[in-house]
């Protein structure tokens, strides 16, 4: 330890150093005959007919429309829906609208307002 020009304590911390990556090498029997790892040994299906997918059947009925979006009538209505644990919990300030300036005029005359 050594003190400071105030008189504080400071511990002297030498500079770590990470030591080497240590590998642990079990000993082991000489072994004449070792081939490699082990696999177990396959034997031969005459029924194996490849690898499995399923089978694909036809579904007349299937129907795909092209432009899903197309037949949507207009939103008139947006319903939120909020639940929780806790009353009085109250939010304002929503707008829906297709235009980036709208959406900018009414920020700007409502937005961080306070009464």
């Amino acid at each position: 330890m050594r003190r400071t020009a105030s008189g504080r304590r400071h511990l002297l911390r030498t500079p770590s150093v990470r030591p080497a990556t240590v590998h642990l090498v079990r000993p082991q029997k000489p072994n004449p005959d070792f081939k490699g790892k082990w696999a177990p040994p396959l034997i031969d299906n005459p029924n194996y007919s490849g690898v499995w997918s399923p089978k694909k059947i036809a579904n007349p009925d299937f129907y795909e429309d092209k432009t899903p979006f197309a037949s949507l009538l207009p939103i008139s209505a947006v319903g939120i829906e909020m639940w929780t644990m806790t009353k009085d919990i109250m939010f304002d300030n929503i707008i829906l609208t297709d235009s980036m300036t709208v959406a900018d005029n009414w920020a700007s005359e409502s937005w961080n307002k306070k009464a």
